[in-house]
């Protein structure tokens, strides 16, 4: 009995349906603000390796639209690369679950997302990609060559990819309190909760007060960004981790 209609099917077959489901639209935006991370950390250390960034901030163009441009590039492209991930995945799900599908026979379970569902996660979605986007082009910009910036991203995926594995399993008013307030305190968790929520078509009130706290923070992470896209304290910074990493490389050698 799923949505008060009830699915002459075996248990297994639903489950499986279900999970398959639930497994790709978490792991679907998941995957995308991952894609943008890494593209913006990329692309900016790129440019500061090969000094082009100290001299495109010497143009007279405000710093917001070089962050904005930055913002939107990367985003575009993610956007394509976690389409085409998406399909993939889709496909490649749909190779394990076949055969538990055609115990349905031919019957689709009663999963109908409102259209609000869709705007809410849609706006959510945009909100952690622009949020995670500024996250990467601080890194990028933070870091004195490629190499560096990569294992950089690796500290922005951890934050990201523990709530998509909770959310996966279980609901977060199941969690302990403290693990709660984690995910919460994530914007990257919002559009992963709307998602698990669109498929029974609910639109739950954490996803909307979360588009507000998104909005804030990811408002917040792009003055922080535009205020250290300067030469000098980008610089300073810089010289900064440099002298950090060096002296941990040090102590790790002893």
């Amino acid at each position: 009995m799923i949505k008060g209609r009830e699915i002459k099917a075996h248990p297994g077959a639903i489950y499986s349906s279900m999970m398959a489901t639930s497994m790709i639209v978490i792991w679907a935006p998941f995957f995308l603000t991952i894609f943008v991370a890494q593209i913006a950390a990329t692309a900016t250390a790129v440019e500061n390796e090969e000094k082009t960034l100290e001299t495109l901030l010497t143009l007279p163009v405000t710093r917001f639209e070089i962050l904005l441009a930055k913002l939107i590039g990367s985003s575009i492209i993610a956007l394509l690369g976690g389409a085409f991930y998406t399909i993939g995945y889709y496909f490649y799900m749909q190779s394990f679950t076949f055969g538990y599908m055609q115990e349905f026979g031919g019957a689709a379970l009663p999963i109908s997302p409102t259209p609000e569902s869709y705007i809410v996660t849609g706006i959510l979605l945009i909100l952690s990609m622009i949020f995670v986007t500024s996250l990467g082009v601080l890194v990028g910009a933070l870091s004195s060559d490629v190499r560096i910036a990569n294992s950089f991203i690796g500290y922005l995926i951890m934050p990201v990819m523990i709530p998509a594995m909770l959310l996966m399993f279980t609901d977060v008013e199941l969690l302990p309190l403290p693990a709660q307030i984690v995910i919460y305190a994530l914007p990257t968790s919002y559009p992963l909760i709307a998602a698990k929520a669109m498929l029974l078509g609910e639109v739950p009130s954490v996803a909307i007060y979360g588009i507000g706290y998104s909005l804030i923070v990811t408002l917040l992470v792009i003055y922080i960004a535009g205020k250290l896209l300067a030469p000098e304290k980008l610089l300073t910074l810089q010289y900064k981790f440099m002298k950090r990493r060096a002296r941990k490389w040090k102590i790790l050698g002893k």
